[in-house]
């Protein structure tokens, strides 16, 4: 009669098990980190995007009486200035304004794509409410700086979330190998070794007895 003998085997503490969970942990950290990331980007995107064309309505406001009182009056030095104070305002890349008349001002290259357009129109009221038209000015919104800001917040949340996932990745390798992976090499090194089959050993793992038994309590039990 034969007797079935398992050679011992050093068991060497690679912790590989521990590694790879948490690097599906930092993949799945990182995917949602990518994605939340980038709703906010798109979030923070439409709300600054509506803050520069809300702007039109600041332009009309501070310049629309101006425009129409130099223009009605003939008054081009002051045309000219109010362009310049337009045209100086932040995000506005292209202002453009005609009149009725034939006169013509510019300021700032000609429009791309990515510019947004706005346009104003002037007209004047006479003493018996008849409506004159004066001109219209097209006006040139950027949206660089706007982009510039958000993809700014973009990579700050990103590296912040990315780096808070790394750590908290860092502490759960410590608790899975504290609470599971030691314990499951001290099982492989007890069934690795031959004084089992006779029962001349008992397997105990390092841990406190708990009411409820899991997994390593069956594990052990099965054993």
């Amino acid at each position: 009669m034969s007797t079935l003998t398992l050679p011992h085997r050093e068991q060497k503490s690679t912790g590989q098990l521990g590694r790879r969970i948490v690097f599906q942990i930092v993949a799945a950290s990182a995917l949602l980190s990518v994605v939340a990331s980038a709703a906010q980007l798109h979030f923070s995107y439409q709300r600054d995007r509506g803050k520069v064309v809300e702007s039109i309505s600041v332009v009309d406001r501070s310049f629309r009486e101006g425009f129409q009182n130099a223009i009605w009056e003939f008054n081009f030095d002051l045309v000219q200035a109010l362009l310049d104070g337009v045209y100086n305002k932040s995000d506005i890349e292209f202002v453009k304004l005609e009149t009725t008349t034939g006169q013509l001002w510019t300021r700032g290259a000609e429009p791309y794509t990515d510019l947004i357009l706005e346009t104003l129109t002037f007209e004047h009221r006479d003493g018996v409410g008849k409506v004159v038209p004066l001109g219209t000015m097209t006006i040139g919104f950027s949206l660089a700086n706007v982009k510039e800001r958000v993809w700014a917040q973009f990579w700050t949340l990103l590296l912040s979330n990315m780096a808070k996932a790394a750590a908290a990745s860092f502490v759960i390798l410590m608790i899975i190998d504290h609470l599971v992976i030691r314990h499951l090499r001290t099982v492989a090194s007890f069934v690795a070794g031959s004084s089992w089959l006779d029962r001349s050993e008992v397997l105990r793992l390092d841990r406190p007895d708990v009411k409820d038994e899991d997994d390593l309590d069956c594990i052990v039990t099965a054993i």
